[in-house]
């Protein structure tokens, strides 16, 4: 069940990485969706002209989350949806597949569900995490980014062409927007998030 920071789940698509996985034996499902507190899957006919779920086989599912939205918020979420598929596929094994923050969003969530049930064993559970791209660390750029838009008059010299290269188009929005999430993606420090992450045991 592939995710990614930012973005949405046709990131995955137009990236080339569910066609290439659907080549490799993986069908796409669609995409999973947090509406009005209940999980909605949107079916996708890539692969699949029914546009019906499959039931045999390795399935793909991507989701979108609130990609805005702090760690905690984009975790409850996908929590919701990893027991939506639980309830689907309830013999089946779950991998996850996070890139950017959305690694980091999938490892709070991997805590957060073992903390809830730390005596669940049934293999459907999570069985892999794979993250890409992920800053486990924190990003410098994150404070780079909260620093442009907060004090963008303080900010000469080179400064001005890290503006310039992330703020074309609708970008600066999208930072004001986001400013939650970036202060969870600074570099780690103790308690913020990225530390108290990398503290935990992982199940």
């Amino acid at each position: 069940m592939p995710m990614t920071g930012v973005h949405n789940a046709m990131t995955w698509q137009q990236s080339g990485v569910s066609p290439y996985l659907h080549q490799q034996g993986w069908h796409y499902q669609g995409t999973l969706y947090d509406q009005w507190n209940s999980v909605v899957l949107q079916p996708s006919g890539f692969g699949n002209p029914s546009g019906q779920a499959e039931k045999n086989g390795n399935k793909l599912y991507t989701v979108n989350l609130a990609s805005r939205a702090p760690v905690s918020y984009q975790s409850h979420q996908l929590r919701k949806m990893i027991h939506w598929l639980n309830q689907m596929h309830p013999a089946e094994p779950i991998f996850l597949i996070g890139h950017s923050a959305g690694g980091l969003i999938a490892r709070f969530a991997l805590i957060e569900l073992f903390q809830e049930q730390p005596q669940k064993t049934e293999p459907n559970y999570i069985s892999g995490l794979i993250t890409i791209a992920t800053p486990h660390l924190g990003t410098f750029r994150a404070a780079q980014a909260i620093d442009a838009v907060e004090e963008p008059f303080f900010c000469p010299g080179p400064c001005w062409s890290f503006l310039e290269e992330i703020f074309a188009g609708d970008d600066y929005k999208l930072v004001k927007k986001s400013k939650s999430l970036l202060y969870e993606l600074y570099p780690t420090r103790p308690r913020n998030l990225t530390f108290w992450l990398n503290e935990q045991a992982h199940p």
